[in-house]
């Protein structure tokens, strides 16, 4: 009676805490995430393509190979089809909300039933950096490795083939969703086989073993072959800015920088209190059950249940999160990715483990708390942003159809940096700062000749912004119809007069809104 009070009380904070986590959804307008504009802006640019819109097609390609960032911009462009985006990207945030915490318990209760609390310990890694950096696919990707790992890992206790078809069904959505998601799926399918030989087959040999890797191999074969035309094509990309030293790799180990959002400071202390209280449940487990008789002498249940798996798997992404450069293939903050899954896998091995009572106590008390004040910290950054976009948007009753805008973002906001895209979710309006479009693994991609960085210049980097409108509009033979400006400060610079000067004498201001938002309109 009493562990089931336990499992309902755990149980109760779980749900509670998930809704928690819902009420911004509800309560504000638009979750703004960094990247969540591009994102969805793209999203209602594919419908337009599909549906032959003549702006968009002048300047944009649906790419004919089937791209891995694929997933997200599915889910929001078909629900924008019927709702309105902003809502759509709603629903696409709601769903990982509930969905990702439920399928990781869901393969934890699998693996402990009396663990299932230990759950609660993934709450914090829900609004993580790639939320708020705004990484749909990325948060698809990740969901959908927790579904696959809870349906697909039990049935390697049995020889049926039902659980290849359900890898190659996965292997696929991952590969669409997150190639990093897709590679680790990989490699955890393939240590459950090589764990399972070795325990349950050992005596069949290497050709048995040879033997047994042929279903796998054919179940992820159309993922993998997909996977290496990709990478055939952008493994050697230009390489990013030089990796960091080791010091600071294990800065963003210990104060777990893929679950800090907005500063640096407070939030690596709220990161450093999750950090130190894993590794205290992880080392005073492993501790308590290093006194018995090792696994590895006398494990006899499922292969997914052994501590020495998921010690494993974290073990790998903790290796691959100190080598593995953080830009490769034109995708960038690799890094932190591993970092979440290391912690993830951390959490899951804890599970496996015989844990005291004050371990049972302490994880609902101190997680439950550092929830409600990490999300009181959050919500006025949250309305702040969604104020921010509000007032942004009042832009697009001004703006007439089929019209290309230029953002000339000044901001010093690093979350404002694609802010403007959501003006073209909501008309026909072409909006030039689309960096997904200039991306080489988006379903999207300028058409030659027309990618506006290359036209008009450094518009949509670091200050000062340079922006040759003359130059776009004779080469594309397209006028830039409006000009918005945010955060506008003076500076004293070749191209800030130039823009200056530009506006003064071919365009009309028609909004001012308390000088931090102006637009014009070309005379």
């Amino acid at each position: 009676m009493i562990n089931e009070n336990k499992k309902y009380v755990s149980g109760f904070i779980f749900y509670g805490i998930i809704l928690l986590l819902l009420w911004p959804i509800f309560s504000l307008t638009y979750i703004f995430t960094h990247d969540g504009p591009a994102h969805v802006y793209n999203a209602c640019l594919i419908g337009r393509i599909i549906s032959g819109n003549i702006l968009t097609a002048d300047f944009i390609n649906l790419k004919s190979f089937p791209e891995p960032n694929w997933t997200g911009h599915f889910i929001i462009s078909v629900l924008s089809s019927f709702i309105k985006p902003y809502v759509a990207e709603k629903i696409f945030l709601g769903l990982y909300i509930i969905l990702f915490p439920i399928f990781f318990r869901r393969l934890l209760k699998k693996i402990n039933k009396e663990n299932g609390f230990v759950a609660l310990l993934v709450l914090p890694f829900i609004f993580s950096y790639f939320f708020f950096g705004g990484l749909y696919n990325f948060l698809a990707g990740v969901t959908a490795l927790f579904a696959g790992l809870s349906i697909i890992l039990p049935l390697f206790e049995n020889n049926g083939e039902r659980k290849y078809y359900w890898i190659l069904g996965f292997s696929l959505l991952l590969y669409f969703s997150h190639l990093l998601a897709f590679g680790v799926f990989v490699i955890l399918i393939t240590l459950a086989l090589v764990f399972t030989f070795m325990i349950k087959k050992r005596k069949e040999g290497i050709r048995g073993f040879l033997f047994s890797l042929v279903p796998l191999f054919l179940s992820l074969a159309p993922s993998l072959l997909l996977a290496s035309v990709y990478f055939s094509n952008k493994l050697f990309a230009p390489p990013g800015p030089s990796d960091v030293t080791l010091v600071k790799l294990i800065e963003f180990l210990v104060y777990i920088s893929s679950i800090i959002t907005f500063q640096y400071y407070p939030e690596n202390g709220y990161a450093l209190v999750i950090f130190c209280f894993l590794m205290i449940l992880l080392i005073t487990s492993l501790i308590r059950n290093s006194k018995k008789q090792a696994e590895s002498n006398r494990f006899t249940g499922p292969i997914y249940q052994m501590p020495h798996y998921w010690a494993l798997a974290a073990c790998l992404m903790l290796l691959f999160f100190f080598v593995i450069p953080d830009q490769a293939a034109t995708g960038g903050v690799i890094k932190f990715r591993f970092e979440l899954f290391f912690f993830l896998f951390v959490i899951i091995w804890i599970s496996t483990l015989q844990l005291s009572a004050w371990q049972k106590f302490s994880i609902p008390f101190i997680i439950s708390g550092w929830m409600i004040l990490k999300f009181i910290y959050y919500q006025p950054i949250m309305k702040s942003l969604n104020d921010d976009t509000k007032q942004a948007m009042k832009i697009t009753s001004l703006i007439k159809e089929n019209s290309i805008l230029l953002p000339l973002n000044y901001s010093n906001n690093w979350m404002h940096t694609n802010l403007f895209n959501y003006t073209g979710t909501v008309k026909n309006i072409l909006v030039l700062d689309n960096y997904e479009a200039g991306m080489p693994h988006f379903p999207l991609e300028w058409k030659k000749g027309r990618n506006p960085v290359a036209l008009l210049g450094s518009f949509n980097g670091r200050l000062p912004l340079c922006a040759d409108i003359q130059n776009f509009e004779k080469n594309t033979n397209h006028n830039i119809d409006y000009i918005v400006t945010w955060n506008y400060n003076p500076l004293d610079d070749s191209c800030t007069t130039s823009i200056k000067n530009t506006l003064d004498s071919n365009y009309d201001l028609i909004l001012n809104d308390n000088d931090n938002l102006k637009l014009y309109k070309r005379k």
